[in-house]
């Protein structure tokens, strides 16, 4: 490992409305399995439950990590 950052960031996508959508396109691995009436439900149950979290609507907060590896060469 050749580098290691982490920064805290907020995306705000201005309302609820917004975060669901992008949100549902995000979750397509999960709502896959379920039957396609369910998908808006699932998806309003998890914003729902995020925004508790994050302090409003609209707001994905969360952490990144980059981290930059290089290849290891073997000694001669």
């Amino acid at each position: 490992m050749t580098d290691l950052r982490t920064s805290d960031l907020d995306w705000d996508f201005g309302s609820r409305d917004e975060f669901s959508r992008w949100c549902a396109v995000g979750f397509a691995a999960w709502t896959a399995r379920l039957d396609e009436d369910r998908v808006p439900r699932f998806v309003d149950d998890v914003v729902r439950a995020y925004e508790e979290v994050s302090g409003g609507p609209g707001l994905f907060r969360f952490t990144q990590m980059r981290v930059a590896f290089a290849v290891a060469t073997a000694p001669r």
